[in-house]
């Protein structure tokens, strides 16, 4: 190193501190990118997810009132009504099924939606023998089994209630991830500015160092020449731009050297 031209010196002096701004960048952007990644999950499936789910909740809720009302009602039109409402309710579930089948994401959400498919199937299967118990106005018989489809009614809600809770356990987890992700990207970012700060200012020091070590000794030895003592040397050796003014010094001096003993030779 010492050995270097000065200008060598300074030109790695500013490279390191550029490719170590350039590594905080690119250090910086990787943690943007899975942040906003983790950001997108949330978004794009967690949530939306959650959403749908819960709307499920929901219509299963109205249409199980809507098989209620089918069962108490007595006048034909209501319970046409009820029936409409019913088809209606059945084409929104349906789709909101193949909505959140779109959105899984993973082999547990999957048998999660799985198996509330099949426990909402099994129960549409009570559901047309109470329907048709109703259109025949066996309302005891129907309400009976109204009463004997609520455990597996139930299940269906329970199940999609462990849905809703999968998804808002997932979203709060990508959320503490991302938090997580912000928190180690700024400690890694701070400590790496804190690095190349350090390491910037101990180079800049020893660049500093090298530089004024031999001009401090070139201009002691140029001031005790100029005071008569001729017998003065820089001792400094290198390859660099102080390095070769030393050498061209030395040999000035002793030029000087020997013109001066030239000098007293011919006076003598």
């Amino acid at each position: 190193m010492k050995n270097l031209k000065i200008k060598f010196k300074l030109f790695l002096l500013a490279g390191f501190m550029l490719l170590g701004m350039v590594a905080v960048g690119v250090v910086s952007m990787v943690y943007m990118n899975k942040i906003n990644d983790g950001t997108t999950i949330i978004t794009a499936n967690w949530m939306p997810s959650v959403i749908v789910s819960e709307e499920l909740q929901t219509l299963i809720s109205k249409y199980r009132i809507q098989q209620y009302k089918h069962v108490v009602a007595q006048d034909a039109e209501i319970k046409q009504l009820a029936e409409d409402e019913m088809d209606s309710l059945t084409k929104q579930i349906n789709d909101m099924f193949q909505t959140y089948t779109r959105l899984v994401t993973s082999d547990t959400d999957r048998k999660l939606m799985q198996d509330a498919q099949n426990v909402w199937s099994s129960y549409m299967e009570l559901h047309d023998n109470i329907i048709e118990l109703s259109r025949e106005n066996k309302t005891d018989q129907a309400r009976k089994a109204v009463m004997d489809s609520v455990a597996l009614f139930n299940e269906a809600s329970d199940t999609f209630s462990e849905i809703v809770k999968f998804n808002k356990d997932g979203a709060d987890q990508a959320s503490l991830d991302g938090d997580r992700m912000y928190a180690s990207a700024g400690r890694i970012i701070i400590s790496s500015l804190l690095f190349i700060i350090v390491a910037a200012m101990l180079f800049a020091l020893y660049i500093i160092r090298s530089i004024n070590v031999p001009v401090s000794e070139l201009d002691d030895v140029a001031r005790r020449i100029a005071n008569g003592d001729l017998n003065q040397s820089i001792t400094y050796h290198s390859k660099d731009e102080l390095g070769k003014l030393a050498v061209n010094f030395n040999k000035t001096v002793d030029r000087l050297r020997d013109y001066v003993k030239y000098i007293d030779e011919i006076s003598d």
